[in-house]
């Protein structure tokens, strides 16, 4: 789902949001509306996502009302990050505000929330927070033309469409896979290396004999988000494990679709993760660490 709306499909950013509002667990967790408004904003679409912004708000508020942990601060953190994409649309124009801020008030009318819910079944303090929460929010469309400056709401204006260019670039350029295929071209480029050194003879070597199991204990990430060199645990039906490491070279086409990936064994070393050095090439820092020879990566 986040790697959707991700995406640079716009209509497939608005379905993975869809999808998120209407999905049970969204009840229990609503920041997770708040990635859904980011999308949906570099995605074009303002006004839904100033809709699920401040339903994210609102809901996630009062879960936080009513809950210890960290439930306050992801909401300050997503506000933080979402709100000078969002808000400065809604503050430039008003009935775009009052058309969103009442849609969030009937839809979220019409639909259970468990925190609401609990509020009310309390009584008291946290039936009176959550009204005020209700009711900052219907003030909403009031106040946004009042808060800032023409001058303030231009230089906002500019800097979220800034953002958003800067955002929807570095998910979009040339080279860079779509997110929403990401899964998928992982998992290919993770079951060519694990066929690799399955088949690898120095691999072999090192587990005396074939090889039992081949798994991923890390992977780094090149820019395109997929992997430039996964770290393999590989074990043999001796009992013996090793550790490959294998290069990635992914192939990205013109139209940022996924062609295929060159695989290479780097080395085969006998230094599971905790035992490295932090920031260093196992392959060149692991004295012990054997080096297939030239033509056999």
């Amino acid at each position: 789902m986040d790697e959707r709306l991700r995406s640079c499909d716009a209509a497939l950013v608005l379905r993975a949001a869809n999808e998120m509002l209407d999905d049970p667990a969204t009840l229990g967790d609503p920041a997770r509306l708040f990635p859904a408004a980011i999308g949906v904003r570099t995605a074009g679409d303002k006004e839904q996502a100033g809709f699920l912004y401040l339903l994210a708000r609102l809901r996630a508020s009062r879960q936080a009302l009513l809950e210890q942990g960290d439930a306050a601060q992801v909401v300050s953190v997503m506000t933080m990050t979402a709100a000078p994409l969002i808000l400065p649309e809604l503050a430039a124009d008003p009935a775009l505000a009052r058309r969103v801020v009442d849609r969030v008030l009937a839809w979220d009318k019409a639909r259970p929330d468990p925190f609401r819910e609990r509020a009310l079944a309390r009584g008291g303090e946290a039936a009176a927070n959550i009204a005020k929460l209700e009711a900052s929010l219907a003030g909403l469309p009031d106040q946004v033309g009042t808060r800032l400056s023409p001058d303030t709401l231009r230089t906002r204006l500019a800097q979220a469409e800034q953002e958003v260019a800067r955002i929807r670039h570095s998910q979009c350029q040339a080279g860079t896979l779509d997110a929403a295929d990401l899964a998928a071209a992982r998992s290919r480029i993770e079951r060519d290396a694990a066929q690799l050194a399955a088949k690898h003879p120095l691999v072999q070597r090192q587990v005396d004999g074939p090889v039992r199991t081949v798994r991923v204990g890390a992977t780094e990430l090149g820019p395109s988000q997929l992997p430039r060199r996964l770290t393999l645990v590989v074990e043999g039906n001796s009992g013996k494990r090793t550790y490959a490491e294998v290069d990635v070279a992914p192939v990205v086409d013109a139209q940022r679709r996924f062609e295929s990936a060159r695989v290479a064994l780097a080395c085969v070393t006998g230094q599971w993760l905790g035992q490295r050095e932090a920031l260093k090439d196992v392959c060149v820092s692991d004295p012990q660490a054997v080096k297939p020879a030239e033509g056999e990566r």
